[in-house]
């Protein structure tokens, strides 16, 4: 093929192409989640450790029997051929691609910024599976206008959620060291309640709440391994019938977690 007439090929936008991937994600999840807890009887959780892995295996048949027109590609007027601009995918180019997709995630969306430095919009998955993505059908200016919009908007929360996950959200550490100094919460609200049933108020004194729970020892033990030093208390109203307990449990932030009684 001659540069004349790969100049003449249309190559389909970015946000085209998000917004296909999008649409392709949530087609093939749907079934599978169909398939795999009404069909095959997973229990949810089962069902979602395996989503990713078997999206994958349907995304790669159905790319090599659609030939490059994935459900998503149809709908947007798109289509994956190989990098000459009118070849099919053949299958190991089909393989290479739906593994780039992987890769795409896990730099998230790194590689796509490739598609805004070279004439064929060509992502870190294309060069992979030596292919590029064309337009299928001419597209008015208000189609391009949609496609460019809800790109953007996609774009947008990926990278936003994924700044969530990777520095605000808590990792499962972060979470059981939550779980526990809550769970120590709980503990010391019983051991307040054994002290009022036996001297008629709740205390501030740790020491009085240690011997009560029988083993001193570990109490002390549980409560340093819970919370940070700095920052525990028990604070009591003036006639001493509610309470409230709180601390900074040792996880990565930290996070202040309490027990009250009113």
């Amino acid at each position: 093929m001659s540069e004349e007439q790969t100049e003449e090929i249309t190559t389909a936008s970015l946000f085209e192409r998000v917004v296909a991937f999008v649409i392709d994600l949530s087609i093939f999840e749907i079934l599978l989640i169909a398939i795999l807890f009404f069909v095959l009887k997973f229990d949810l959780i089962s069902a979602h450790k395996s989503l990713n892995i078997f999206t994958y295996i349907l995304l790669f048949i159905y790319f090599v029997i659609a030939k490059g027109k994935t459900p998503g590609k149809l709908l947007v007027g798109i289509q994956a051929v190989n990098k000459d601009g009118q070849t099919p995918l053949n299958i190991k180019q089909s393989l290479l691609r739906t593994l780039g997709y992987g890769l795409e995630v896990l730099t998230l969306l790194g590689g796509l910024i490739l598609a805004l430095f070279n004439k064929q919009h060509r992502t870190l998955h294309d060069f992979l599976g030596s292919s590029m993505v064309i337009r299928t059908r001419k597209k008015s200016s208000s189609e391009e206008m949609a496609f460019t919009i809800l790109g953007t908007i996609i774009i947008c929360s990926f990278i936003l959620s994924t700044y969530y996950i990777m520095f605000k959200a808590p990792t499962p550490f972060d979470t059981k060291k939550i779980a526990l100094a809550k769970e120590e919460l709980e503990n010391l609200a019983y051991l307040e309640e054994l002290h009022k049933e036996h001297f008629g108020s709740y205390t501030t004194d740790i020491n009085r709440l240690s011997l009560i729970s029988g083993d001193a020892v570990q109490f002390n033990r549980d409560l340093q391994y819970a919370f940070k030093r700095k920052g525990f208390k028990i604070g009591l109203n003036v006639d001493k019938t509610s309470y409230r307990i709180e601390g900074y449990a040792k996880d990565g932030k930290p996070t202040l977690v309490f027990k009250e009684k009113k």
